[in-house]
């Protein structure tokens, strides 16, 4: 009749059916914002950088020395939960008998990358890549520092005879510098106790209720 009164039960129902109704898109909501994000998501290219030679660029301290040639620093305005540094040095070598080390360093005190290298009694060129992943890194200035240690003689890093193919062929050899930071998003999905609010944020702290 006209003046039919739904039942508390019935009332009860239709609440849980508009909530079911409503969790459902918002988990459709959800999923889209994910396809989204994965696709728009792509690391950042902080560094890109093709490296040419000129002269050799030696080294022959019995500790650890920096070598000014390969520093970088750069700037971040966000959090990066990884960040992917890459360098590719085409040709070294070292005069005599012995180990050279060279180590990449971040922001003076992480150790990204650490290689070890035994130069025989013939004059070789190895090329060397130093790479590594740093987690969590917060948003400011970073430096990327390159060192470099020999038991005896001459570390060329790299060694440099503009009259050889390297340099006389086009396109000359040349190094590389790589610099990629990635940001994880997560998604958080709110319903409170009286299944009547909810929201959905990249972050905790950001939540809206929609």
């Amino acid at each position: 009749s006209q003046n039919y009164l739904p039942t508390y039960t019935e009332t009860l129902e239709r609440r849980l059916q508009l909530q079911d109704e409503k969790i459902h898109n918002l988990e459709m909501i959800l999923v889209m914002m994910r396809q989204n994000q994965t696709k728009k998501n792509a690391p950042d290219i902080i560094l890109n950088e093709e490296i040419s030679y000129t002269q050799p660029i030696p080294s022959s301290s019995t500790t650890f020395q920096s070598i000014p040639f390969y520093q970088r620093i750069f700037t971040t305005t966000v959090t990066y939960s990884a960040l992917e540094i890459m360098l590719k040095i085409p040709f070294t070598s070292k005069e005599g008998v012995g180990r050279s080390r060279i180590i990449m360093i971040f922001d003076n005190e992480i150790v990204v990358s650490d290689q070890t290298m035994y130069q025989p009694g013939v004059w070789q060129l190895i090329p060397i890549t130093l790479e590594g992943l740093i987690q969590n890194v917060q948003p400011g200035k970073h430096k990327i520092e390159v060192r470099a240690a020999v038991d005896n003689g001459v570390l060329y890093i790299p060694w440099y005879n503009p009259a050889v193919i390297e340099a006389t062929l086009f396109p000359q050899l040349k190094g590389f510098y790589l610099v990629k930071g990635s940001v994880q998003l997560k998604y958080y999905l709110f319903v409170d106790t009286h299944f009547r609010t909810y929201s959905i944020s990249s972050t905790k702290t950001n939540a809206q209720n929609l």
